[in-house]
């Protein structure tokens, strides 16, 4: 990867990880305010704390309209992840595409993704191995999301999703069995993802020009 192809990455990688806290910050805000006036309405005497209309507002907010779109900001976190070691290793090996194929662990695309940048580019990722195991956790929970829209029995392995959800208070598991993302878990998931990309980028070698 030359000088150019860095700087190009790293404006890409940026970019795209402002446009999400863009997004992320934007509807959070958002909603909050919806609900922040409609309490106020509330303080106010203006509407009955027993109306029906009441209840089925803060029923579509909280239950309908934040999952789904906490949902959705991780399923696009995850998947940032994934197209930008796919840049890195695209730009930075020959037959990337090629070597990642020809894996034949069950491993995720992220951690197949990793295995060849470091067996190409010797680049350690045991002092990041903590943010990596987070990494895995969130693209499990991704993958239960995007195939099973979040039912855990009817994942491949509901145990493992169970004990991911009570390793992190952002993570919950409903009544009904529905994985539960909390307003936290983006915040939580940008770091690691962060932290990987500069890791890669500090380790990989210095271009001349």
């Amino acid at each position: 990867m030359d000088a150019e192809q860095r700087r190009n990455l790293i404006r890409y990688v940026r970019k795209r990880l402002e446009a999400l806290d863009y997004c992320n910050a934007t509807f959070e805000n958002t909603i909050s305010g919806e609900k922040q006036e409609l309490m106020d309405s509330v303080n106010a005497g203006n509407i009955n704390p027993d109306d029906p209309d009441l209840s089925k507002a803060l029923f579509k907010y909280n239950y309908l309209i934040l999952p789904t779109f906490r949902n959705g900001m991780l399923v696009s976190a995850c998947s940032l992840i994934e197209d930008v070691l796919l840049r890195v290793g695209t730009e930075s090996i020959s037959d990337f595409k090629s070597e990642v194929q020809s894996l034949r662990s069950r491993n995720s695309t992220i951690r197949k993704y990793l295995q060849v940048i470091h067996d190409h580019l010797g680049i350690d990722f045991s002092q990041i191995a903590d943010w990596l195991n987070l990494i895995d956790d969130l693209n499990k929970v991704r993958n239960a999301i995007v195939h099973a829209w979040g039912k855990i029995e009817n994942c491949s392995n509901p145990p493992t999703l169970r004990q991911i959800i009570a390793r992190y208070g952002w993570l919950q598991e409903s009544g009904d069995g529905y994985i539960v993302v909390g307003d936290e878990t983006y915040a939580d998931a940008i770091t690691p993802f962060l932290r990987l990309i500069e890791h890669i980028l500090d380790a990989l070698p210095q271009p001349d020009n």
